[in-house]
């Protein structure tokens, strides 16, 4: 799926979403992260990498 299409914006804002109805809400630094691969700017493995770094580091 191309991750700059409109459909992939509306798919992950859906699951972002659904995630919020069941009390797990992601954090502000994993939605700049999901923008910028929306962008093109950022990969969806250098995404999770950075959550997973965070995570380890005690910033989540």
């Amino acid at each position: 799926m191309d991750v700059q299409s409109e459909e992939f914006r509306q798919e992950m804002q859906s699951e972002i979403g659904s995630l919020a109805l069941e009390g797990l809400i992601p954090d502000a630094q994993a939605l700049a992260d999901l923008e910028l691969v929306m962008q093109g700017k950022l990969t969806i493995e250098q995404a999770k990498q950075n959550v997973f770094a965070r995570i380890r580091n005690g910033k989540v």
